[in-house]
């Protein structure tokens, strides 16, 4: 099978897509908190009931079910937890050096795992492989 040619710009947007994963936790519940929250605006001046029966569970599930935002959110979360499953225990700390831990930049990784500069461009490129791969690229 052949790899695809993964561009340097390409490798660098993938790089900082996998910045927001130490935040997509919360940005889910954020997104969950703004959904549960009753932000329609109640238009019966009258005063009397509006008529129909209200179920706030069944209203929230369709509302979390049908937030486009909400579901690429939990999908970007649940493809990077597919990709660090697959990453061999050199990738996870790499991954974790760089992406969820802190943001060291390549050469400080590359210092704190003894390689070289090259070395460590080349394990950041195949994390990076494998993460478009799953992304479906």
């Amino acid at each position: 099978m052949r790899r695809k040619i993964i561009t340097s710009k390409q490798l660098t947007a993938l790089d900082d897509e996998l910045f927001g994963y130490k935040d997509v936790d919360r940005a889910i519940r954020i997104r969950r908190e703004e959904l549960s929250s009753n932000n329609s605006t109640d238009t019966n001046i009258g005063g009397s009931k509006s008529g129909h029966i209200s179920k706030v569970p069944e209203t929230l599930t369709v509302r979390f079910a049908s937030d486009i935002r909400l579901k690429n959110l939990e999908l970007y979360k649940e493809t990077v937890e597919k990709l660090y499953e697959n990453l061999t225990e050199e990738q996870r700390e790499i991954f974790e050096l760089r992406w969820i831990k802190a943001d060291y930049s390549w050469k400080d990784i590359a210092q704190m795992i003894h390689v070289s500069i090259p070395t460590i461009y080349r394990k950041r490129d195949r994390i990076l492989e494998k993460y478009d791969d799953l992304k479906g690229n």
